[in-house]
């Protein structure tokens, strides 16, 4: 374990502060005194070093109904846990004894050591919504899908699973050429999601296929690949999505959580949420609708000549990214 990895973000609630550490565990501190409340350690790093970045973990969510409150974490060894905010302990209520195991929701078979969890998770309502890391192996062209999964946060029973690789009949899989969506994985939202709790919609930064750098075993604009979509809160129905780069390639995908604004724009309000990406663009849009608030710009890039990729005349399979109009920058 690195200090340097030590990325949590604080959540203050009543005067109370709770944090992650690195390796996972969880505190509740006094924001005025500093005086540690409570600390509870799930042993996540019982299984080994997480995948990819290793022993880090951004923080927790925090849940109320007015009666009950609590503290979720997903851990590193790909559970979801429910801890009472007054005194640390697992809610026997939640999942079995307070946690849920998350990986079987996948709906394939993976290698566990790939994947993990370290962002906190999003709460909407009595859901609780879940992403994750997948490891970046250049070696592969099979892994773990990035699918986001909600549960109910006074029971722990699985809500929903929005597949960030479409499935069998769902929309958008024929952009999965060669059925490579049965083996292909990563497509995660390892950064934070948004939620606009008034409208129940969560906002979902989908990142990039396996793996990061080549795409020949994956043929087509992969969505929901480095894509916002939004889903309704309580189903995970898609309400709208917008891709930025079809195709993706060199690891572009969206690095922070979507951000939610309200603005006056041509004399118009506007309810609107902004995407920024690793290219140094923010794409602005209609939080409802998703329509684009400025026009956004799409242009082809060149075809590619590497081995085993095609390199196919016009029109051919379209690989663009997309670039927002220069006022939202």
């Amino acid at each position: 374990m690195r200090r340097g990895q030590f990325k949590t973000i604080p959540l203050e609630v009543g005067g109370r502060v709770f944090v992650s550490t690195s390796l996972g565990q969880v505190a509740a501190v006094d924001a005025g005194s500093g005086e540690t409340l409570w600390a509870w350690d799930p042993e996540s790093w019982r299984a080994g070093r997480p995948a990819n970045l290793g022993f880090q973990h951004r923080g927790v969510a925090f849940w109320t109904d007015g009666e009950r409150e609590r503290v979720l974490i997903p851990t590193h060894d790909r559970r979801l846990v429910s801890l009472d905010a007054a005194t640390g302990e697992p809610d026997p209520a939640f999942g079995d004894g307070g946690a849920v195991e998350m990986t079987p929701h996948l709906g394939r078979k993976v290698m566990e050591r790939l994947t993990t969890h370290s962002s906190p998770p999003a709460i909407c309502g009595n859901t609780v919504i879940v992403g994750s890391i997948v490891a970046d192996f250049a070696t592969h062209k099979e892994a773990p899908p990035g699918f986001v999964r909600a549960y109910d946060i006074p029971t722990g029973d699985l809500a929903w699973v929005f597949h960030t690789i479409p499935q069998e009949d769902e929309l958008g899989v024929e952009t999965w050429e060669n059925e490579s969506w049965r083996y292909s994985g990563n497509t995660n939202v390892w950064s934070m999601i948004a939620v606009d709790e008034e409208a129940g919609i969560a906002y979902l930064p989908i990142g990039t296929p396996t793996n990061d750098l080549y795409g020949g075993h994956r043929l087509g604009d992969n969505l929901y690949a480095e894509s916002i979509v939004a889903v309704d809160c309580e189903t995970g129905e898609r309400q709208w999505h917008y891709q930025f780069v079809h195709h993706g390639l060199w690891d572009y995908d969206p690095p922070t959580a979507p951000n939610l604004f309200e603005a006056t724009v041509n004399g118009k309000p506007v309810r609107g949420v902004v995407q920024v990406t690793k290219q140094a663009f923010a794409f602005v849009f209609d939080r409802t609708t998703g329509k684009p608030v400025w026009e956004i710009e799409e242009r082809e890039v060149p075809p590619s000549e590497v081995p085993g990729r095609p390199n196919p005349s016009p029109p051919g399979p379209l690989r663009s990214t997309a670039r927002a109009s220069p006022r939202t920058t």
